[in-house]
């Protein structure tokens, strides 16, 4: 809960700004089900959608352990795509069982303006979270 990647762009002064996320399932019924759902979202998630608005979409591809998005953000002045990755090591679980992933990002700009581009990565701090309590307020 409460993780999710953001990106804020800059051409001649004018910024854009949202969170990589699809906005769909972030809704009141959805922040009424039991935190232990899988379709739980918090309603501090919702007020930040209003806040850092969502993407259109976005589409997955890849095979186990990388995963490929690519980001649908109407109007954004570059393409934004990222690369997943977690260890895996065929025959080692203990090794492929490390609680490590690695995001790439790629921008693609296709005009001949200059863009200032910013990412942004938050991460829910679940230092003494019981794991269903809702930890997001």
């Amino acid at each position: 809960p409460g993780c999710f990647f953001g990106a804020a762009a800059e051409v001649d002064g004018q910024q854009q700004a949202f969170s990589l996320i699809t906005p769909q399932n972030y809704t009141p019924g959805n922040a009424s089900l039991p935190v232990h759902c899988a379709a739980h979202v918090s309603r501090s998630s919702i007020e930040r959608l209003q806040a850092l608005p969502g993407i259109r979409g976005l589409s997955v591809s890849g095979t186990l352990p990388v995963a490929d998005v690519a980001y649908d953000i109407p109007g954004f002045p570059v393409k934004l795509s990222m690369e997943a990755l977690t260890p895996m090591i065929p025959t080692e679980t203990k090794d492929s069982s490390l609680p490590a992933c690695v995001f790439r990002f790629t921008a693609k700009n296709d005009s001949n303006q200059a863009v200032k581009l910013r990412l942004l990565q938050a991460q829910q701090n679940f230092v003494g979270w019981d794991g269903q309590a809702d930890c997001t307020t």
